[in-house]
């Protein structure tokens, strides 16, 4: 995200504020502090602070690689266990022995984005600062929307899933929705809100966002929320809650006729640094030389001088039917992009994905990193069409993926639960290391885990610890079992 680092929001914000005062106003103690002597009097001060947001949400913490390496080493898609027994990535799937909770960047990064959308929707609301009706809804849109993100994907990683029968009773996220002081949060010790109340104040977010957000304005535009991005991820949630009648009219919005978010090339969006919207990306984070937040990502899956082997599990994990192949295989025969760009190495059952290497063939150049795609919104609509009875509808939004990975398309004869079967493992090859399918496997109450000797259940107390950060300001806050 071009000008997103540190010191040029500094310069940004130091317009007509001393240098001590905007070290005091930008880089506040997380959660922050917030002097209320400070309130910014014009936009750019207020478009600092969001671009702060969107940089906590852009760095190696959240999606320039934790969230993704996260959920696939929550999931099955991936096993390190065989690389070194010392480098204890074992240890941090199962969480029993850790020293250092590899979570904690999540939930930190997190709530430093939304303590700042929190400042944005605040200060746009109360018009604090100079600007056109259209400004202040564009700028406190781009903030409901980034609260709803981090809440959603902090409630995702720390809590039991949505699919959870007690989810109106397991701890979610603590809900900030104001811009609190650390004082009044120590002295607040708030308790994480349920699983349900979590989502439902995401979905409340995203209304918003939706009604405040300008339309996506052509390429280019896919790097800062706007109304698609809001119903894309809207859609996203409503999936992870089964509610598949909802999910249709918003995945329709999104994909439209085709023409605005092309499914284009698969590949395009995870290595050209200056692509725009290439492969239907409906919201991205961009990554230049500069400001590249997705070291982590790239280091975490490809390395081609000290490659990180990946083995892939069986298929019939998780799914319907009797799949026997690889995961590996499965990629292999999903289409000509994908068995060309995702996986290298010689040896048959270690592979490295080349999927995060980004431009340089040596991975040391940014990478983009997609948040939301079309594609995704094609599986979801495919799955919900299915689940409310349109097979042939489902059929065909599963042919739009497999024609655009060049993969042969399916006629009528696969109906029924195969055609079920079919969207799902298209969804797991497309959205491969996307931070989805460990969610799909919580959402469909499957066994998670990379070893199928060992597996966790979809509801295990296996999560994330609360951070020490947290627990040592709010002592009595919910714990995960692994506390």
């Amino acid at each position: 995200m071009k000008n997103f680092k540190m010191i040029s929001l500094a310069l940004i914000a130091c317009i007509g504020l001393s240098l001590s005062a905007c070290n005091d106003f930008l880089f506040t103690p997380q959660p922050g502090t917030v002097n209320d002597d400070l309130v910014p009097d014009d936009k750019a001060k207020v478009e600092a602070v969001l671009l702060d947001a969107y940089n906590r949400v852009q760095g190696g913490g959240m999606f320039g690689g934790r969230i993704q390496r996260s959920a696939a080493l929550f999931g099955d898609e991936i096993d390190f266990t065989f690389v070194s027994p010392s480098n204890n990535v074992w240890s941090n799937r199962l969480f029993s022995v850790l020293t250092n909770n590899p979570g904690e960047s999540i939930w930190v990064d997190g709530y430093a984005a939304i303590y700042r959308a929190n400042l944005v929707i605040q200060y746009s609301t109360a018009k604090t600062y100079p600007a056109t009706q259209a400004e202040y809804d564009k700028l406190a849109g781009e903030g409901y929307f980034l609260r709803a993100l981090c809440h959603f994907e902090i409630c995702r990683f720390f809590s039991k899933p949505y699919s959870d029968p007690a989810r109106g009773q397991n701890p979610g996220a603590v809900l900030r929705l104001v811009a609190e002081s650390s004082t009044s949060i120590a002295n607040n010790k708030r308790q994480r809100n349920s699983v349900e109340d979590t989502y439902q104040q995401v979905l409340r977010d995203l209304d918003q966002a939706i009604a405040l957000l300008p339309a996506f304005a052509g390429p280019g535009s896919d790097f800062r929320a706007t109304k698609e991005a809001a119903q894309a991820l809207k859609a996203r949630v409503l999936f992870d809650m089964n509610q598949h009648a909802d999910v249709l009219p918003l995945a329709d919005q999104v994909i439209g006729d085709g023409s605005r978010f092309a499914l284009g090339t698969p590949v395009a969006p995870f290595r050209n640094v200056n692509a725009n919207s290439a492969g239907g990306v409906i919201f991205g984070l961009r990554n230049t030389t500069g400001d590249d937040g997705a070291g982590e990502l790239r280091t975490s899956f490809f390395n081609a001088f000290n490659p990180v082997a990946v083995q892939f599990p069986l298929d019939s994990i998780g799914f319907q039917g009797n799949h026997t192949t690889s995961l590996v295989y499965a990629l292999r025969t999903g289409g000509a992009f994908r068995r060309d760009s995702l996986l290298t190495g010689s040896n048959p059952a270690k592979k490295i994905t080349s999927k995060w290497r980004g431009a340089a063939i040596a991975g040391g150049a940014p990478t983009n990193v997609p948040v939301l795609r079309i594609a995704e919104m094609y599986l979801s609509r495919a799955e919900s069409r299915f689940q409310t009875g349109n097979e042939a509808g489902a059929r065909d939004d599963l042919n739009a993926i497999r024609a655009y990975a060049g993969s042969l398309t399916v006629d009528g004869s696969v109906a029924g639960p195969a055609l079920l079967d079919s969207i799902r493992l298209e969804r797991r090859r497309e959205l491969f290391l996307e931070n989805d399918r460990w969610h799909q496997l919580r959402r469909l109450q499957l066994q998670t885990g990379p070893n199928p000797n060992q597996p966790f259940s979809y509801n295990t107390d296996v999560l994330f610890p609360i951070p020490n950060s947290e627990i040592n300001g709010n002592p009595n806050i919910q714990k995960n079992g692994n506390n």
